[in-house]
């Protein structure tokens, strides 16, 4: 499988989530600014409100960006399974929640006597790519084994490995935001807040698919049908 066309056949959401990562993350580096991107206590006291949405696209390594790539990637069957339109909402819900948990960790922490570092928190959808790790635990089933030095592994150990990577690419900074993004896709699934109910207007899925859509090249195809099957989670 391919990064190209056919690699995101009916996953256009999933497509601009991947490679709007990676330009915006060649972006930074060229101009030199993946320093000014992370959500930080001294930007959000300064009003610079645009680090609440760059602290989600801009990866600031490349082994965290391949990682996270590659996990984007594999994700993308969710966006088959449930259609663009709801899987937006659950990537828009689920990025939302996650960074205003994070924001809200920086006056928690100041009211308690805590003292968070100048940067406390890593840059990247390290939040996005983990909330991803709750379906696929509950509705990815596994479909073999194999053992190694004796030890039994599902095929979904290698998402895993690559997961367990980035949630500890940067440390605690890494895995604040990846724990923040695990929490936001337990509320959107648990359905407690009503979340699984939103979804965009009709109105604005269509004009995004005539405008954005036609951009990612989306086409009329008949979407694969991907079946569930009760299985062990791995």
């Amino acid at each position: 499988m391919g990064f190209g066309p056919a690699g995101f056949l009916n996953a256009p959401v999933s497509k601009l989530i991947t490679f709007g990562t990676a330009a915006a993350s060649i972006l930074a580096h060229v101009m030199r600014a993946h320093h000014k991107v992370a959500l930080t206590p001294r930007g959000l006291d300064r009003g610079e409100l645009w680090r609440l949405v760059t602290t989600n696209l801009v990866f600031t390594a490349p082994g965290e960006a391949l990682c996270g790539m590659y996990l984007l990637y594999h994700f993308r069957v969710f966006e088959r399974q449930r259609g663009s339109a709801k899987y937006g909402t659950f990537a828009a819900i689920c990025t939302a929640l996650s960074t205003g948990m994070q924001a809200a960790l920086v006056p928690l922490a100041r009211s308690i006597g805590y003292r968070l570092g100048r940067d406390p928190f890593a840059s990247g959808p390290h939040a996005l790519v983990f909330a991803h790790f709750v379906p696929y635990f509950l509705d990815i089933p596994c479909t073999y084994h194999f053992t190694v030095f004796g030890v039994r592994f599902s095929n979904k150990a290698f998402v895993y490995l690559a997961g367990a990577q980035l949630l500890l690419s940067h440390g605690p900074r890494s895995i604040v935001p990846s724990m923040c993004g695990l929490l936001a896709s337990l509320a959107y699934h648990s359905n407690a807040l009503g979340l699984k109910g939103l979804s965009p207007p009709h109105a604005v899925c269509r004009v995004l698919k005539a405008t954005v859509g036609r951009l990612l090249g989306m086409e009329a195809r008949p979407r694969a049908l991907v079946r569930m099957r009760p299985a062990a989670n791995g």
